[in-house]
């Protein structure tokens, strides 16, 4: 959105007087004309190997056109340790997109990591 209550987010860290970075955003309002930076959330994404992105953290999934993408039951789940976690296809298989549902071990999905490997060992460059 341009214009009136155009807001813009931009990514960046800040270093406070304990000298502890933090992860902030930087929204600039041009309505008001104005920044105004708030925490962003304490999110991991971990790949995994041959399979989905697990996101460890609270987020938000939104569209392409910002719109909210509902997790549905069972998708959110809870570590021991009381932490939640998403997971999300890398496989492109999936009929429950942007969600994991398995498919990767259905279609032995190999990671681009472990696929560059096999063919560099099968193919070496000369």
């Amino acid at each position: 959105m341009r214009g009136d209550g155009d807001t813009r987010k931009h990514s960046h860290a800040i270093v406070s007087d304990a000298g502890m970075a933090r992860s902030c955003y930087r929204t600039w309002n041009t309505t008001k004309r104005f920044f105004k930076e708030e925490e962003m959330a304490d999110v991991t994404i971990e790949v995994r190997k041959n399979g989905p992105y697990r996101v460890h953290g609270e987020v938000t999934l939104v569209d392409h056109e910002g719109n909210p993408i509902p997790i549905p039951e069972g998708k959110r789940k809870i570590s021991p340790e009381g932490k939640t976690w998403i997971s999300l296809c890398r496989c492109g298989g999936s009929v429950m997109k942007p969600f994991c549902d398995g498919t990767h071990s259905r279609i032995g999905f190999i990671g681009a990591e472990e696929a560059v490997e096999k063919t560099d060992a099968i193919h070496p460059l000369p």
